[in-house]
């Protein structure tokens, strides 16, 4: 039963950051609220405290728990400071006070407001929707500008995150920069380490709990035992793909700060959804890199190829590899149910389209391994014994493509450096002329057009000539890497998904043809770094016999 004297208080503050104790704001709500009810002749039976929390939505613990005391009539009265603490959703505010609290006898004041459903005639009654659609505005105005000045940190680069990522912590000088966390940082290069031999999301997590490596949650709970208040982290090798995925596909890890990956559907939901990413905000080169451009490239490289498994559960080391020389789609893999051999690989294209659209490209599992083994094993063998005269081979065969156009790029990078030098002095000159009154304005602009224009395509042409230089210039580099890879596979006897992610870019199975009487099928491996090289002949390797 109600005492008509009997009352509650509520207190309520919203703010960005939690912490353990009621901020000074909610105690001066308490005081006052207190001291009113006093001098009211209320008896307080109550208090109800939502410190940290949103009035866009009622979805706060404390204002829960005194609807449900309300509903057991524990009280009769519940006193705000203003109608903005009992909340800011306009719609949602109305119906407490006009249609919930008059169901239950409540009656409600808020204090500073002048409001008492009490005084149904008073003005300040006539007045609250008013004040309660502004203090909605008010929400929605804050909401705005916090977006607003989010936006423009996050245009300038600025972490703003509330946590930083596993690897980082927070500059203690400045805590919208980021330093590396070396420890962390040693597992997220173990991880990319893992993505770039081959291995996807769940190999890489079961792996990482087999190493006995600490989860993200328990490392940050060792460094700052109050970092996560879940008790997940307590299984501190528990690793999940869903983690792995994340930092995988993270771009601060490149030393980038990308901001808007989420946001919340709208002032009054909070709920997070994720953005497109077109939408996101990305500044690069901001803090010191964890993972290189080329270690990110790779990883995702191979992550993109698809995995998948046939029905004993095991997986295609082949998977992403295989392509149709003649139309370019992938081969599939199929189960041979006979079990003569370990299936075998078709054309795509042609197992959902038909031989109208391309070929069968057909091969079997077994005959496939067997070339690509030895294929391995026979350039391994050769860079072992002849490592010099390797080198010497591959990067002559390499050339033979690049040789002429690099001829011709260093030609052309004279030629467009003298034009583009050129053109700038003509410019100049035209400018000047202009200046002075030597050319009319409508010339000037029409000349003015003219030389930007070829200015602007004399400089794209030079670019081009001079990525042609580059790309000779790294094809070294690149051959004695390979050939450092490659050294370590002499003595192959088995091969695994990581070994050929390693070494091979893609594998063309050409169709089957009769030659002569005899079957034959072309199959073209495409190596990393030093592309498609036929095996070499005696000749070319100095040696008496073929190898």
């Amino acid at each position: 039963m109600q005492n008509g004297n009997t009352a509650a208080i509520y207190c309520r503050l919203s703010r960005d950051e939690d912490t353990n104790q009621e901020s000074n704001s909610i105690q001066s709500q308490r005081l006052m609220l207190n001291e009113f009810a006093k001098r009211q002749g209320f008896q307080v039976v109550g208090e109800y405290i939502d410190d940290g929390f949103s009035g866009t939505n009622y979805d706060r613990p404390d204002f829960k728990r005194m609807m449900e005391d309300a509903e057991q009539g524990k009280f009769s009265i519940i006193i705000t400071k203003d109608l903005s603490r009992l909340g800011r959703d306009y719609l949602t505010t109305g119906e407490y006070m006009e249609k919930i609290f008059p169901r239950l006898n409540i009656r409600y004041i808020a204090m500073n407001d002048g409001y008492d459903s009490l005084s149904e005639n008073d003005s300040n009654a006539d007045f609250a929707p008013i004040r309660n659609y502004f203090n909605e505005w008010y929400a929605k105005d804050c909401s705005r500008k916090t977006r607003a000045s989010f936006k423009a940190m996050a245009e300038a680069g600025k972490f703003i995150g509330s946590k930083a990522p596993f690897g980082y912590v927070k500059n203690p000088e400045n805590k919208h920069h980021l330093l590396v966390d070396e420890e962390a940082a040693a597992i997220v290069r173990k991880i990319f380490d893992y993505a770039v031999s081959g291995l996807g999301y769940k190999a890489i997590s079961k792996r990482l709990r087999e190493d006995g490596i600490l989860n993200p949650n328990a490392y940050n709970n060792i460094v700052d035992p109050t970092f996560y208040k879940s008790n997940y982290w307590r299984q501190p090798h528990d690793w999940h793909p869903s983690s792995i995925k994340t930092i995988l596909t993270n771009p601060t890890y490149l030393g980038h700060i990308v901001n808007g990956r989420r946001k919340t559907r709208s002032f009054k939901c909070k709920e997070l959804i994720r953005t497109p990413p077109e939408e996101w905000i990305v500044v690069k080169n901001m803090h010191e890199a964890i993972i290189d451009q080329k270690t990110w490239d790779e990883a995702h490289k191979n992550l993109k190829r698809r995995k998948k498994s046939d029905n004993n559960g095991s997986i295609q080391i082949f998977a992403g590899l295989l392509k149709c020389p003649d139309c370019g789609y992938s081969l599939a893999y199929s189960r041979n149910n006979a079990g003569n051999h370990n299936g075998s690989y078709r054309c795509s294209l042609y197992n959902v389209k038909g031989k109208k659209y391309c070929s069968s490209h057909y091969i079997t599992y077994n005959a496939l391994y067997q070339v690509v083994l030895q294929d391995i094993r026979r350039k391994a063998f050769v860079a072992r014994k002849f490592q010099d005269t390797f080198v010497h081979t591959l990067t002559a065969k390499a050339s033979e493509g690049l040789r002429e156009k690099a001829k011709k790029a260093e030609q052309d990078v004279k030629r467009l450096s003298t034009r583009a030098a050129d053109l700038e002095k003509v410019i100049g000159k035209l400018y000047e002329d202009h200046v002075l009154g030597r050319i009319p304005a409508e010339r000037y602009d029409n000349f003015l057009r003219k030389f930007e224009a070829e200015k602007e395509q004399v400089e794209s042409e030079l670019k081009a000539a001079e990525e042609v230089l580059e790309e000779e210039k790294s094809q070294l580099d690149n051959i004695e890497h390979f050939t450092e890879v490659i050294l370590n596979y002499a003595d192959l006897k088995e091969l695994t998904a990581p070994i050929l992610n390693e070494l091979i870019d893609r594998i063309e199975v050409g169709q089957k043809e009769v030659i002569d009487g005899e079957k034959t099928q072309s199959i073209r491996i495409i190596y990393k770094q030093i592309g498609y090289v036929e095996m070499f002949s005696p000749n070319e390797l100095f040696c008496d016999k073929a190898v």
